[in-house]
């Protein structure tokens, strides 16, 4: 049988635990000599003593945070405090407060502080680049972090450029983040062996997202432009209104040879549901000679009113310059009005139900 001390000792790194004269218990790291941090220690770069004590935090148990810091006029530090990440008080507020610069809900991120004064400060020696540890804080007043779970620290949750670039691929492959998690889990072997959670993966998706914001509208439409300046054969029209993106239509060269031979028949039908920018996908879709659905181009409109589809039709007639024989729609008033307005020499038939 396993008592909790044995258990304990497996969970945890080897550390030193003790109790000082005021009954404050806290813990000392036990790593190798040559991997632990000593005063005049002396390293060739500032880069060089950040990775040294990063890499000391990884194997004690503990996350490192960078500290108050001193720096010439050019912009060389000079001194430089490499805290534990647990140093320092928790604030008094909510965990959960309105920021109102940007109306949105702010969440704590230092609740789990408590004061802990490990640390280590260096500085730069003068006439030279290299950097000398000159105060060393071993001890911490917390438990560190267990071997099997030194995973969730935010070192190792920290992602790096290929796991960047994994989950870009495969967002460009419809392939979400928490399914791109369970990917790359599987990949390497278990995501406790190569650090990120589910909501890392998200924040890495999120991020460029936020950075685009609203600028994402002007970017597809100088993509569509560029596209339509090189290639002569695609078709793409927008609108905008009060500054909104408003409507789209595009159809490109393959739509366009569709078209020509099966051009007797278009359906037309709006999406149940919208994207997260509110517009409904409009596809035009027609029938080959294997009963197989063919497309001849497509719309996003951002209200499904007749102002809206007459316009998406008066773009499609601008591209494919004829109407089609037969035009199939479902029971919708607004796009019905637009297909009798737009296409007066076609049949306009009703979906079968």
């Amino acid at each position: 049988m396993i008592t909790c001390i044995e258990f304990q000792k497996e969970q945890s790194h080897v550390t030193h635990d003790y109790v000082s004269p005021g009954g404050s218990s806290y813990w000392i790291p036990v790593v190798s000599d040559n991997i632990k941090p000593k005063i005049n220690s002396i390293f060739d770069s500032y880069t060089t003593t950040l990775s040294m004590y990063y890499n000391y935090a990884s194997l004690a148990g503990f996350d490192v945070r960078l500290g108050p810091f001193r720096t010439t006029e050019s912009g060389i530090t000079t001194q430089r405090h490499l805290l534990c990440n647990r140093e320092g008080k928790p604030t008094t507020a909510k965990v959960d407060t309105l920021d109102p610069q940007h109306n949105k809900i702010q969440r704590r991120k230092d609740s789990f502080r408590c004061e802990c004064k490990a640390k280590i400060v260096v500085i730069l020696l003068h006439g030279t680049n290299k950097y000398n540890v000159v105060e060393l804080v071993e001890q911490h007043n917390h438990m560190l972090f267990g071997k099997d779970n030194m995973f969730l620290s935010r070192t190792k949750r920290k992602l790096d450029y290929s796991q960047e670039m994994f989950i870009h691929n495969l967002s460009k492959q419809n392939i979400g983040s928490s399914r791109a998690h369970r990917l790359y889990s599987v990949l390497q072997g278990g995501s406790e062996i190569r650090g990120g959670l589910v909501s890392d993966f998200k924040n890495s998706t999120r991020n460029p997202n936020s950075y685009i914001g609203v600028r994402d509208a002007k970017f597809l439409v100088l993509k569509m432009l560029k596209r339509k300046k090189n290639i002569p054969s695609f078709s793409f029209d927008f609108r905008v209104v009060e500054k909104k993106l408003n409507l789209i239509f595009w159809a490109d060269e393959t739509a366009k040879y569709n078209y020509n031979a099966f051009e007797d028949v278009v359906s037309l039908d709006a999406t149940f549901s919208v994207n997260k920018y509110d517009m409904a996908f409009v596809p035009f879709t027609g029938i080959d000679n294997h009963k197989k659905c063919v497309t001849f181009g497509a719309g996003l409109l951002s209200r499904e009113d007749a102002s809206s589809y007459s316009w998406l039709l008066r773009a499609f007639l601008k591209s494919f310059k004829k109407q089609p024989t037969l035009v199939l729609t479902d029971q919708d008033s607004a796009l019905n009005k637009a297909v009798n307005e737009v296409f007066p020499m076609s049949a306009h038939r009703l979906h079968p139900n």
